[in-house]
C-alpha cells in the first residue's frame, strides 16, 4: 500500500512521534542516512510525491541489509505542508507502523528523514525529466523535490502497477483475481489493526500489484 498518502492512527502505547522522527533510535540524526539518486515520480497524493530512486552505497535498517544499486521508493512530503504537524506526523506514524508491523501484504518503510535535505537527482535524470511527453512544463515544479529541506521516507519499491492504473487498463478483473486482492488486503490491514493501528486511507491508487499479482 503506498503512493498515495498513507494515514496511520496510533495505538495508546505507540512510542511518541518525536521518536520516528528521528530524535531516538534507528532513524537518529546521529546515524548518516542512505545515499539515494532519485530517478523519476512514480505518483503523487495529497501530502506527498513518490519517487522512484537508487541506493548508492549499502544500507542496513531493522535487521535488513539492502545492497548498492537497489532499486526503493522515497516519499516526499509536499513543500506546502512542511509547517503542518499533522502532515509530519502521517510520515513518522507510517514509520513506526512499519517498524511495528511486519506483514507480506505491508511495504516496508527503511528510513524516515525528519528534516532533509531529499535526496539529488541521478546523474542524467534532469533531462529525462524536461524531455518526457507532457513533463516539460511539470519539470521546474518536480526539480523542488530534489535536494530540499523536507521530511521524507524510503520505502520497499513494489515493482508493477498500482490497483488504479491496472482498472483503468482492464476495466474489469475476473472474480478469483478480485477475491485473491481483497482477501490479500485483508490480511495486511487485520495485521495492523491485531497491533492496534488503523490505515486510515484504503483506496486502489494506494494498492500496488507485483510482478506475481499479489496485493500490497
Amino acid at each position: 500500500m503506498r503512493k498515495a498518502p498513507i494515514r496511520y492512527r496510533a495505538p495508546l502505547q505507540m512510542t511518541p512521534p518525536s521518536h520516528a522522527l528521528g530524535s531516538k533510535g534507528p532513524d537518529s540524526a546521529e546515524r548518516k542516512g542512505p545515499e539515494i539518486h532519485l530517478v523519476r515520480p512514480l505518483g503523487v497524493g495529497r501530502t506527498s510525491r513518490v519517487w522512484r530512486g537508487v541506493l548508492q552505497a549499502p544500507w542496513a535498517s531493522d535487521g535488513h541489509s539492502l545492497e548498492a544499486g537497489t532499486e526503493v521508493a522515497v516519499k516526499i512530503l509536499h513543500a506546502s505542508l512542511v509547517s503542518e504537524p499533522d502532515a509530519r506526523e502521517t510520515l513518522a506514524f507510517e514509520r513506526e507502523a512499519s517498524r511495528a508491523v511486519h506483514h507480506p501484504s505491508l511495504a516496508r518503510t527503511r528510513y524516515l528523514s525528519p528534516a532533509g535535505p531529499t535526496p539529488p537527482l541521478q546523474a542524467g535524470a534532469e533531462e529525462d525529466l524536461r524531455l518526457a511527453p507532457g513533463s516539460s512544463s511539470k519539470a521546474g515544479e518536480l526539480l523542488k523535490d530534489v535536494a530540499a529541506p523536507r521530511p521524507w521516507l524510503m520505502l520497499d519499491l513494489i515493482p508493477g502497477d498500482s490497483l488504479e492504473e491496472t482498472l483503468a487498463l482492464e476495466r474489469e478483473l475476473p472474480e478469483p483475481r478480485v477475491r485473491s486482492i481483497g482477501a490479500s488486503v485483508g490480511r495486511g490491514v487485520a495485521a495492523l489493526h491485531a497491533a492496534g493501528w488503523v490505515h486510515g486511507d484504503i483506496k486502489p491508487g494506494n494498492i500496488r500489484l507485483d510482478a506475481q499479482g499479489k496485493a500490497i
